[in-house]
């Protein structure tokens, strides 16, 4: 017959007292049930920071391509701007380079906006 180990691990409801599971594994000497085991527990705050790391980085890759973005609206209406009171046709050619400089960048933020924040496992 087995023994029976209680498990280390704190609860914390109201008060925080000792796990009332009984401890299957045993890591560094201590038994723990399975929602107390310290390799489990550094394995969800492992995965949770990777989450959280790939949604930090998606949202300041949105804010770059945004601000890119932004300052190319402003460019094109300075030279929208430009064409209307000269009448001259630079100005157009003007926003067509601009558009076709910047393609990458609203084509990489469309595909960004899309795939969504990644999910880690």
């Amino acid at each position: 017959m087995s023994e029976h180990h209680d498990c280390e691990g704190y609860v914390s409801d109201r008060f925080s007292h000792q796990c009332g599971k009984s401890g299957k594994y045993k890591e560094g000497g201590k038994w723990y049930c399975w929602h107390h085991k310290p390799s489990r527990q550094e394995s969800d705050r492992e995965k949770r920071s990777r989450q959280w790391q790939a949604e930090w980085d998606h949202g300041n890759k949105s804010d770059k391509l945004q601000d890119r973005i932004e300052k190319l609206e402003e460019r094109m209406i300075k030279a929208c701007y430009a064409l209307r009171h000269d009448g001259a046709v630079p100005g157009g050619l003007a926003i067509l380079d601009l558009v076709k400089k910047h393609e990458k960048t609203i084509k990489a933020l469309e595909r960004h906006v899309q795939n969504g924040i990644p999910q880690v496992s």
